[in-house]
């Protein structure tokens, strides 16, 4: 059975560093895994009004990450935290506060940046996913430091340092689905 991950990035600008990094992530994956990369460009701003009737946008991506088996998330840094857009994606996966569609939920985190490898953007997205409840991979922490750098023309990661960090953090990924999929059949 093929697993179904689905990634997307705090930076929604075209030829985003780190919308390369999910690019990169999906040849690395095994070949019964498949990484959906979607985009939180068209989500609204989070509005508790806009509950009641949910604009299509966010009932796309909710539905997208409900029916994912796990995430990976890519986050630039800007101002010291993570992007304004990534912020209000996760505000509109929080709901409903009692039962956020997230919880439990196998994700991965990478982020990149500047020499300091959008470091603290990867702790402020970490702490609002613990928040989520999501299912968390702690190791290795992939973070892109002077990420411009490290992606070629063809918008992909040739470092082979690299490479190595973002293989063993997808492993454990997909370790971890593998996991919580056998967790949940035994449960029912």
């Amino acid at each position: 059975m093929t697993i179904h991950i689905v990634g997307f990035t705090g930076s929604i600008r075209k030829g985003s560093f780190n919308r390369a990094t999910l690019e990169t992530a999906r040849e690395l994956l095994p070949s019964d895994v498949e990484l959906e990369i979607i985009s939180i460009g068209d989500l609204p701003l989070f509005n508790q009004d806009l509950e009641t009737n949910l604009p299509e946008p966010v009932v796309q991506f909710r539905e997208k990450i409900r029916n994912a088996d796990g995430l990976l998330i890519s986050s630039p840094e800007h101002n010291h935290s993570m992007p304004a857009a990534l912020k209000n994606a996760l505000d509109w996966s929080s709901r409903p506060v009692n039962n956020p569609i997230m919880r439990g939920k196998p994700t991965a985190v990478m982020a990149g940046g500047a020499n300091t490898g959008a470091v603290r953007a990867m702790e402020h997205v970490r702490q609002v996913l613990l928040h989520l409840e999501v299912n968390l991979v702690n190791k290795p922490e992939v973070l892109f430091f002077n990420i411009w750098n490290l992606v070629n023309e063809e918008g992909k990661i040739t470092d082979p340092t690299t490479l190595q960090f973002m293989n063993t953090m997808l492993q454990n990924l997909v370790a971890l689905i593998r996991q919580t999929k056998a967790d949940l059949a035994l449960a029912h």
